[in-house]
This record gives C-alpha cells, structure tokens and sequence, in this order.
C-alpha cells in the first residue's frame, strides 16, 4: 500500500495533466474556444465525458482518486492516452537516477 504523502504526489501528478491537457485541448474540429479563454471548460468537459464538473475539478487539483473508467471518459474526450496520465515516476526514483 502507498503511504499518504506518494498517493497525494501520484494523484497531483495526474491531476496536473488532466488540467494542462484540459487547457490546450482545440477541440474536435481544431478550434478554440475563445482568445481569452484557452482549452476546454469544466463543464463542456464534463458534459461530453459525462462525468460531473465538480469530480473533473477536484481530479485536476489532485483530491480525488477517481476510478480508471472515470480518467478513460475524460482522455477520450481530450485524445490523451491513458498511458501518458498514468505515467508516473517517484522523486526519489528521479533523484536516485540522476545520482548514478
């Protein structure tokens, strides 16, 4: 079992993906949204993943630990790969690497 402060460090790590992909997302046609709004909302994302705003946001600030059906919906709808938001590599791991 992971201890407390590497669940919250995973979690923050997917959550900071979901919100960059969510910020640069164009949309299925390529477009933005508007110039002084980037990506997608919130709420259209959530409308489209059909998942609630309020998950999608607590997610992207790292305080939930949403279930793998939940992060399927949404990197469908922003064509990530669940790989990528998964990816995840502990600091002390990163750390010993850059030691060797």
């Amino acid at each position: 079992m992971l201890d407390s402060i590497k669940s919250a460090e995973i979690l923050k790590s997917i959550g900071e993906k979901l919100y960059n992909a969510r910020m640069v997302y164009m949309g299925p046609e390529g477009k933005k949204r508007s110039l002084d709004k980037p990506g997608i909302s919130l709420r259209d994302l959530a409308k489209v993943a059909r998942v609630k705003h309020t998950q999608i946001s607590a997610i992207e600030k790292g305080q939930s630990n949403s279930t793998i059906l939940t992060l399927i919906a949404i990197a469908e709808v922003l064509d990530l790969d669940l790989c990528e938001i998964l990816n995840y590599k502990s600091k002390s791991k990163k750390d010993k690497q850059k030691k060797s």
